[in-house]
Order: C-alpha cells, then sequence, then structure tokens
C-alpha cells in the first residue's frame, strides 16, 4: 500500500509539473473531486446498506443466515449472522451512529492488542475512517462502522477476494479504492487544463 502511495505522490507532482498548476487549484480539484465521490457513495451506501440487502446478498454467496433472537441490548435494534464454512459475518443495525461508533471503538481496541500480540506470525493491519482489516497469519478480519451499522467479519484468508465482493455489493467500500476513484478524477482534470 505504501508503494501505492508513493505512485500517487509522485504521479500527482508530475501532473503538476505538466498543467504548471498552483497548489491552491490542485486542492481546489483534489477537494472537488473527493467531495463529488463521498457524496455519490454515501447515496449509494444508504440504498444498499439495508439489513434485507445485506440477507439477500449475503445468502446468493450462499452464506447461512441466523436472526439472532436473545440479547439484552436496547441500544441494538437486531443482530444478524451470515455463516459460511470458515467465514462469520455479524451485522449489527443500532439505535443510533453513536452506538455503532462504541461498538466500532471497543472492537478496535482488540484488534490493535492482537496486533501487537502476534510478533512472531505475519501480519497485517489497515485502518481508513470507519474501516479496519486485521490480517495475521491465515486469519482475516474486518470491522466496518456506517452510519447507525456495525459489521464483524471473522474468516480465513482463502475467502477474502469472496468477502470484498459481498461488501461492495451492501454498501461497504474500501477507503483506498474511493481515494484512488477521486484520485483519478483529478487527473482527469488536469489532463483536460493540459490540452485546452
Amino acid at each position: 500500500m505504501k508503494i501505492k502511495i508513493l505512485f500517487f505522490g509522485i504521479f500527482t507532482l508530475f501532473a503538476l509539473f505538466l498543467v504548471g498548476c498552483s497548489t491552491e487549484k490542485f486542492n481546489e480539484y483534489v477537494n472537488k473531486a473527493t467531495e463529488e465521490k463521498l457524496e455519490a457513495t454515501e447515496q449509494e451506501q444508504r440504498e444498499l446498506l439495508t439489513l434485507d440487502n445485506f440477507k439477500s446478498v449475503s445468502k446468493k454467496f450462499g452464506y447461512e443466515i441466523e436472526d439472532v433472537k436473545d440479547f439484552d441490548l436496547e441500544c441494538i435494534k437486531s443482530i444478524t449472522l451470515a455463516k459460511k464454512k470458515n467465514c462469520k459475518i455479524q451485522f449489527y443495525e443500532t439505535k443510533n451512529n453513536e452506538v455503532a461508533i462504541n461498538l466500532f471503538n471497543l472492537d478496535k481496541k482488540d484488534f490493535e492488542k492482537q496486533y501487537e500480540e502476534a510478533k512472531s506470525l505475519s501480519k497485517s493491519k489497515i485502518e481508513v475512517g470507519g474501516h479496519i482489516s486485521l490480517e495475521i497469519g491465515n486469519n482475516f478480519k474486518e470491522i466496518y462502522q456506517i452510519n447507525n451499522y456495525f459489521i464483524y467479519l471473522e474468516s480465513d484468508k482463502s475467502s477474502k477476494k469472496e468477502i470484498k465482493k459481498l461488501f461492495k455489493k451492501i454498501g461497504c467500500y474500501d477507503s483506498f479504492s474511493l481515494f484512488c476513484d477521486s484520485f483519478s478524477k483529478v487527473i482527469g482534470k488536469f489532463f483536460k487544463e493540459l490540452f485546452k
């Protein structure tokens, strides 16, 4: 990931050089492209990220769905599990954003502890906004917090590609991909300026 960010940084400087664009103009392009992409993404997430869509998409991917009935937390509306082989997804619909953020922060601390304790194993951790993914050995975990939804995933690495496809279909987007999409819009504007 560091190599990708370095590549984008170098490409940005090259584009600035070609266009002769000021830093202010560059910031204006970046801010506008990011804002447009986030607005479109948030609208799409509102449409896709629902309990019904989570159940429907998970079933299409071959997951068994289970609604958890016995839980004593008034701040949570529903808990739904999607299970398949070595993979389990927990989908929480909470009363409000604050509850979902608190759930995210609790598991974030646990992820950080697991990452620090796994000294001898191969490991990686990616954190962007309300999304953290953690790989330790063959184990793969992710947590998402979007609005009043919180999602906790446990799997082995062999299911990683399928999980990313499933998550995209339910409105959970990789923040780095969003950044790349926004960045490509900015570069497009640079080249339009260049060939005016």
